[in-house]
């Protein structure tokens, strides 16, 4: 089998179910050894059970934590820093129009989801700088091109990321360390199933122009693609894996009625 990622080491955070741990998968089949982040250490024992080969490793903390982030910090200096970081870890707040938030609601939504980056950053380049190879990339959403209405706090995370993802670009690229972010549509998760009824996931998947919600190893696909050595050329781009779903608004009813 062909392993382009072998003996490379790869952080997954987010990584015990989902986007996460369908990503964990693959790179795991690409031959990187994987780290697995996320709060719930029984998931991740299951989780770590689905990776092809016994290299791979797995940190319960709660990411959205200062304490969480240290742990995970001094786990991967203790074990091997990453050459490749897909960052997924989400701390999710329900929906809420901007008429009704209150004071600090955005901001401390920001800090939960930021301060991961802001604890692995350095010591994290630093070692891919020495290697000269660095892949970061960040789960993002489709939000960041069109808003959503309840999703004030979630779209201020998502944009907040996506200029961390081009400033890392900018600073980083010319020492072999790309940053990208995948926009991606409305994904089949138990996450999402969790959250929505019915009805409204299929509303929702309905609205793009392939007519269906992703499948995790669609978001996957392009995540490792991200991460492979021929991606090199490839930095501060946000990648829509939506299923047209930025182009879907205005054009899919009249493909139907008129194509």
């Amino acid at each position: 089998m062909n392993q382009p990622l072998k003996g490379k080491r790869a952080l997954v955070t987010g990584g015990s179910r989902g986007i996460g741990l369908a990503c964990a998968v693959s790179l795991a089949q690409m031959g990187a050894s994987v780290c697995l982040a996320a709060r719930n250490n029984n998931d991740l024992l299951a989780a770590q059970k689905l990776l092809p080969g016994d290299q791979h490793s797995i940190v319960p903390a709660d990411l959205s934590t200062r304490e969480g982030c240290d742990h995970l910090l001094a786990f991967i200096k203790q074990n091997g820093l990453p050459h490749i970081v897909i960052g997924n870890f989400h701390s999710y707040r329900p929906n809420q129009r901007l008429a009704s938030v209150g004071q600090g609601d955005i901001s401390e939504n920001i800090n939960k989801n930021i301060i991961v980056y802001e604890t692995l950053l350095p010591d994290i380049l630093a070692f891919q700088r020495k290697e000269k190879f660095g892949r970061w990339i960040v789960i993002l959403s489709t939000i960041v091109f069109t808003g959503g209405p309840g999703q004030g706090a979630y779209s201020a995370v998502k944009n907040a990321l996506t200029g961390l993802v081009k400033t890392l670009a900018v600073e980083e690229s010319h020492l072999g360390i790309t940053a990208n972010g995948i926009a991606a549509g409305l994904v089949d998760t138990q996450g999402v199933r969790e959250r929505y009824d019915t009805a409204t996931i299929e509303q929702l998947s309905r609205m793009n122009l392939i007519g269906r919600a992703a499948e995790v190893r669609e978001i996957a696909h392009a995540a490792v693609m991200l991460a492979h050595p021929d991606a090199s050329y490839i930095t501060g781009v946000v990648l829509p894996v939506c299923g047209g779903y930025d182009l879907a608004w205005p054009l899919k009813d009249m493909v139907k009625n008129h194509v």
